[in-house]
């Protein structure tokens, strides 16, 4: 990971917002320009992360 080897320091922050539970009030506040269905794609493919360690074993992020 690049922040890593030119020495940075990785934070991950975690909002308690209680709408993004709610598929519809994402829609909302995105005006609707975010097609409802795909504000459910992502939340279905959303992964939670803790720490960095669950970035480094995470496939999602790595290139080919």
């Amino acid at each position: 990971m690049q922040g890593l080897r030119y020495g940075y320091h990785i934070r991950f922050r975690f909002l308690q917002d209680s709408w993004k539970k709610s598929v519809e009030t994402l829609y909302r506040r995105t005006n609707g320009k975010v097609p409802i269905e795909k504000i459910e794609k992502m939340k279905n493919n959303y992964e939670f992360i803790n720490d960095l360690s669950d970035v480094l074993k995470s496939k999602s992020w790595k290139r080919n």
